[in-house]
């Protein structure tokens, strides 16, 4: 526990909690220890190591999963984790690369899911104009390639290369290409605490 900066340890701390849904007082009273306990080692303070390891407790983990980054720290995506969907129907299964084209828009969810992320990346390729859709949370587009048209709550925006564009995602949005090119959109959508991808 020396090696590791407490700051490090309380974000991990309040990752976990908020990933289970629990207050600071929920937390606190589960695991028999005051509240500014909680706060104090949430903010990078010292904490005792009997505290810590009954906060694990009442969260039900291990205190090594605090202790060691592991695998949930990071979630990396390979070109051959690739799997195009039609933008409109995911459930219809993966497009083979031959077909992509073939089926209008695509999209790329990127592998990016933390254990407690709310942030889901997709590459999006747009052929023709999409439906509206809308989803909760905010979305950030940027063009990777091509002139993009973003339509959101009835206001035209037209992107180049490199400029990009964020909004709420409720307010009906779509996409279309600016001209008979396609053009390739990185969306990242960051959903509201407490709601899932």
């Amino acid at each position: 526990m020396e090696d590791l900066d407490t700051k490090v340890l309380g974000a991990r701390l309040r990752r976990e909690r908020l990933g289970q849904g629990l207050s600071i007082r929920d937390l606190a009273r589960n695991a028999n220890v005051g509240a500014n306990s909680v706060v104090r080692l949430e903010s990078g303070a010292e904490c005792r190591p009997i505290t810590l390891t009954k906060l694990c407790a009442a969260l039900g983990i291990h205190v090594d999963r605090l202790l060691t980054s592991g695998q949930n720290s990071v979630a990396i995506h390979k070109k051959s984790d690739d799997h195009w969907h039609g933008l409109d129907d995911y459930g219809s299964g993966s497009l083979a690369l031959s077909e992509k084209s073939d089926k209008g828009n695509a999209v790329n969810l990127l592998k990016s899911r933390l254990e407690t992320g709310k942030i889901l990346p997709t590459l999006i390729e747009i052929i023709e104009p999409s439906p509206k859709r809308s989803h909760p949370g905010e979305e950030f587009v940027y063009v990777i390639r091509g002139v993009a048209v973003i339509v959101v709550s009835g206001q035209e925006h037209v992107l180049q290369e490199g400029e990009s564009l964020e909004f709420w995602g409720d307010e009906p949005h779509s996409y279309r290409p600016a001209s008979s090119s396609p053009c390739l959109l990185l969306s990242l959508r960051i959903n509201p605490r407490g709601s899932s991808i």
